[in-house]
């Protein structure tokens, strides 16, 4: 079947058959895998070696600053090894376009969201401490990611857990200053990256935060219609997000650890490695395995207690609670 992802590359002009114009290694574009803040993801397979890899195009135009942004990207994550980060084995620039050779995962935090719903407390653990050990590594880089969601959370098939797609994420070297340019996915946004005081490495320690929300609640419940009155209502001092009752109390507390409201009382993600959530026995990669996979795990909580909202006294109104 043509689908609309064939027509859109063929406007492109994205030959199946790739080139790096250096190296002169050839691959072959094949299943598309995804789309990213800042460009498409294909398979990729090494005509030689027969490897496989993401490979990520990013068409460019004739813009200034939306080639600045396509530097910066590859810039940033050509610098970065650790287990937690997606490596980048390559870049290369075409005449239309530029290619990022990456490291190929699995899939995403959430496609496994969108067929399981939700994970167990155990599962949770595990993926925000090594996420969390992934943002740790990019603070200590001076970037900050600014789009930690589900959707940029990769699994390999051995359950290690990545960091991906640095389309926006920005190097900044003196956290004494704040950044005033609000980016990001909407749901994720920190309350400080929507005033006009701006923001810091505090933002990625709340998308972490709205992350557990949604691994262990199965969804966001304050959804897209918070932005728009979020700054408003985070003016009340102490003002917190409201978790369901049904949520395990180490989650909860956690939950309400990483969305502290205010930047200056928000741990960072140091702090948060300290944590005893996230250096528990229970926490294994081995658990997570057998959770996707649907072997039998013990555990209290019934999924359809997460979908009631009038049970949990979460409607719009009672979101936000002192």
């Amino acid at each position: 079947m043509f689908r609309i992802e064939d027509f859109e590359e063929v406007l492109e002009g994205i030959p199946e058959t790739i080139q790096d114009p250096i190296t002169g290694n050839q691959y072959n574009r094949e299943k598309f895998l995804g789309k990213g803040a800042s460009g498409k993801c294909y398979l990729f397979t090494d005509l030689e070696t027969r490897k496989k890899y993401a490979g990520k195009i990013i068409m460019m135009n004739t813009l200034f600053n939306e080639l600045d942004m396509i530097h910066n990207e590859t810039s940033i994550q050509k610098s970065l090894r650790h287990q937690n980060i997606i490596r980048m084995f390559g870049h290369f620039d075409c005449s239309r376009y530029t290619c990022m050779i990456l490291e190929l995962c699995d899939g995403t935090l959430e496609d496994v969201l969108e067929r399981l719903n939700f994970l167990d407390e155990p599962s949770c653990r595990f993926v925000v401490r090594e996420v969390a050990r992934g943002i740790s590594y990019l603070h200590e880089k001076q970037i900050i990611h600014r789009d930690i969601k589900p959707d940029n959370i990769f699994l390999t098939k051995d359950m290690d857990v990545k960091i991906g797609d640095f389309g926006i994420a920005i190097r900044h070297e003196d956290p004494t200053e704040k950044i005033m340019e609000s980016c990001g996915t909407r749901i994720y946004l920190s309350p400080e990256s929507l005033n006009r005081y701006g923001y810091s490495f505090g933002v990625d320690v709340w998308a972490l935060g709205v992350t557990l929300y949604k691994m262990i609640v199965g969804y966001v419940s304050f959804d897209d219609w918070f932005t728009s009155v979020f700054y408003e209502i985070t003016k009340i001092r102490n003002t917190y997000i409201a978790v369901p009752s049904k949520v395990p109390l180490h989650t909860r507390d956690m939950i309400k650890i990483l969305l502290t409201p205010g930047p200056d009382r928000r741990p960072t993600i140091d702090d948060v490695l300290k944590c005893d959530y996230v250096n528990s026995n229970s926490i294994s990669k081995d658990h997570l395995h057998g959770y996707i996979s649907g072997k039998p795990i013990s555990y209290d909580i019934n999924q359809k207690d997460f979908h009631k909202c009038d049970e949990m006294s979460l409607n719009k109104t009672e979101i936000f609670r002192k």
